[in-house]
């Protein structure tokens, strides 16, 4: 036992093991930034406006923001999905 742990006991004392965690510990250096989060940082975001206003509307932008998409997925040969559409499965006359 160490010479505080001697100090601090109390015969008759129910005393419990407990620990404790820290989480979320990160270096400032090695800090993962967040893709869809917006910039808080006034410089990034006049780099952004600047790059936008020399190339064009959106030409730059944030994960967040989103955007369209030009094509469509042709669906005409999709194969039916019996175990997940009531339409796909198959109907029987009799």
């Amino acid at each position: 036992m160490t010479q505080i742990a001697k100090q601090q006991f109390r015969a008759r004392v129910r005393y419990y093991k407990v620990g404790v965690g820290l989480i979320d510990l990160i270096s400032e250096s090695h800090n993962q930034l967040d893709l869809f989060a917006s910039p808080k940082n006034p410089a990034l975001i006049k780099v952004y406006d600047a790059l936008n206003h020399k190339y064009g509307s959106d030409s730059i932008f944030m994960a967040a923001q989103g955007f369209t998409a030009k094509w469509h997925m042709k669906r005409e040969y999709l194969t039916p999905q019996y175990t997940t559409s009531w339409q796909d499965i198959p109907k029987i006359n009799c």
